[in-house]
């Protein structure tokens, strides 16, 4: 039997075309040749496509159905312990009369449960037959639309973009990646599960309280599939039944319980709210970050609350070991879900989406233009920049508006409600519904740094074709409707009631809350940063061409040396 795990290939949002199919909460059916004795598997409640935490095919679920009936033996077997065990462990915690009741045992979802288990039965691959393979289905011809090549025009003319996009593979997030990410996230949740309760029993009882849960749900790009291998995963606490008490000390119990395992945690400010805190965990901290965080938390263990780092300690990435980063929040749990699923959406939409964001993730990350700590814009604010492009100035349109195409969202009518079914979406973009743009990712990427690089530095691409350019001072970013600065009142520098500062320097609107200005940490010096970082890209990928005799190495036409794209940027000393 051939292995059921994917391969380390790049994820692609177009690989969901079986898993379309499947139909969304419904059991799955038992193919005819299937023992009546084995398992049915349920599918989970929402779908996740290829590049995220979790990705389920109907190819990896009919693999998992066809196993030889010693193999579902075994799992039943395994199973039938691990219940066992699970009863012995909750009759043992039961309490006595008078005692106080603890919490319910952290349970995965279904999705991981599944996840798990189809990679336990990769060990077993090897040994079994590789049955024979079924005949092919008859399917109705529908027309499914191909994705859009660079002519060879286009890659004569720009041949250093080209290397790039061909050269995504090499350093795109694996699927083995995902993995170590996902076991590491599940790792947490029980060293918090575990602190909780152990907090939970220093306290009184609460005898209106139901079972207490906690966990680390994950959102952002580790989610919405636009991660590249070194991006932080961001994950926000989930509890139910929780007392107030300890709901208010979630930080510090938890910076106390990882710090017990190894890790480096630091309480930091969040970029969306003044008043909210994110506690970062370091998996992976150098040793001067160490002597950083003893200094700054000399009484960690012992510590009643946590106080926050004042910036972004950078020692930590100092490092011969690479060191991942997750970003814990406690709070914004609504918004915070709605715009990982929206951002999923506009991926599945289109695949040059996911090419074009991780090139420009990439190069921000690269440029040090990526933190909002120090004045520049969050990774979030890049994709909202470039889904504002693909929208309103790529012509036609490369995604549609999903806030304008609610026949196909929630029957509510309210202006939040939005295209959100990744099922139906992914199916009418395999049909070709969704745009009649067959511009090549080269295109739209050139176009796009032309666009946010100003009116005049390619004056023989303006001679040849005239183009728009993003007005900086008063223009807004929207992929929800056309506006201005002026309309949205975003022309002054001032506070809010809750001491937020706002400055609207660079005016990008968020989606779900359309209120908010996700450039509002943004400084005058790094709004010039941002612009300059544009101006220097655009003129890399115009100018770059292949030193004679390699692809490796480029100049311009003068033949001077040409710089990287991705080249880290040097700090100018003052």
């Amino acid at each position: 039997m051939e292995s059921a795990r994917q391969s380390d290939k790049p994820p692609e949002a177009t690989d969901m075309g079986s898993a379309c199919e499947l139909v969304e909460g419904a059991a799955v059916s038992r193919p005819s040749h299937i023992d009546a004795g084995k398992p049915i598997i349920r599918l989970p409640d929402e779908w996740e496509g290829r590049g995220t935490i979790a990705h389920i095919t109907d190819r990896s679920l009919r693999r998992f159905l066809s196993l030889p009936p010693e193999v579902h033996h075994r799992l039943q077997r395994a199973s039938a312990q691990l219940t066992a065990e699970q009863m012995i462990v909750r009759r043992r915690n039961s309490p006595s009369p008078g005692q106080q009741p603890q919490p319910a045992t952290h349970q995965l979802s279904a999705v991981h449960q599944y996840e798990l288990a189809r990679f336990e039965l990769d060990n077993l691959a090897a040994a079994a037959p590789t049955p024979p393979p079924p005949p092919p289905k008859e399917r109705p011809l529908i027309r499914v639309r191909c994705k859009p090549k660079a002519e060879p025009r286009e890659i004569a003319e720009n041949p250093y973009l080209h290397y790039i996009i061909t050269d995504m593979s090499t350093w795109s997030i694996s699927r083995s990646s995902l993995e170590l990410m996902e076991e590491f996230r599940i790792t947490l949740c029980r060293w918090t599960l575990d602190a909780v309760i152990d907090r939970l029993r220093l306290s009184q009882p609460d005898p209106q309280s139901g079972p207490v849960s906690v966990a680390l749900q994950c959102f952002g790009s580790y989610r919405s599939g636009y991660a590249l291998a070194e991006s932080e995963m961001d994950l926000i606490v989930v509890t139910e039944n929780l007392p107030a008490h300890i709901q208010r000390k979630l930080s510090i119990i938890l910076a106390q319980a990882f710090l017990s395992h190894g890790l480096a945690p630091y309480l930091l400010p969040s970029v969306e709210d003044d008043r909210s805190m994110v506690l970062r965990v370091c998996q992976n901290p150098s040793r001067k970050f160490i002597d950083m965080l003893e200094w700054e938390y000399p009484d960690l263990e012992t510590a009643e609350e946590l106080k926050a780092f004042a910036v972004t300690p950078l020692a930590c990435c100092r490092n011969a070991t690479p060191s991942q980063h997750y970003n814990i929040y406690f709070d914004r749990l609504e918004p915070l879900l709605r715009r990982t699923d929206l951002l999923r959406a506009y991926r599945i939409c289109d695949n040059r989406v996911y090419e074009m964001a991780l090139i420009v993730k990439r190069w921000a990350k690269a440029r040090n233009i990526n933190n909002p700590y120090h004045g520049t814009l969050s990774s979030y604010g890049y994709t909202l920049m470039l889904l504002h492009y693909l929208m309103n100035i790529a012509y036609p349109p490369v995604i549609p508006n999903l806030h304008k195409c609610k026949r196909y969202g929630s029957t509510e009518d309210n202006e939040e409600t939005f295209w959100r079914n990744p099922r139906q979406i992914a199916r009418e973009a395999a049909r070709g519904k969704l745009t009649f743009n067959d511009q090549s990712t080269l295109s739209l990427l050139r176009g796009f740094f032309a666009y946010y690089s100003g009116p005049c530095h390619d004056i023989e691409y303006l001679r040849r074709k005239p183009r728009p350019w993003f007005h900086w001072k008063d223009a807004v970013v929207s992929i929800r409707e056309r506006c201005s600065k002026t309309s949205k009142n975003w022309t002054t520098y001032h506070k809010d009631e809750n001491g937020n500062i706002h400055r609207h320097l660079l005016a990008i609107e968020d989606p779900i809350k359309r209120d908010e200005n996700v450039a509002r940490m943004v400084t005058l010096l790094g709004v010039y940063l941002i612009r300059e970082e544009f101006t220097r890209a655009f003129r890399i990928i115009s100018l770059a061409r292949p030193v004679p005799g390699t692809d490796l190495a480029w100049q311009t036409e003068a033949g001077e040396r040409c710089e990287d794209l991705f080249a880290e940027r040097v700090k100018r000393s003052s």
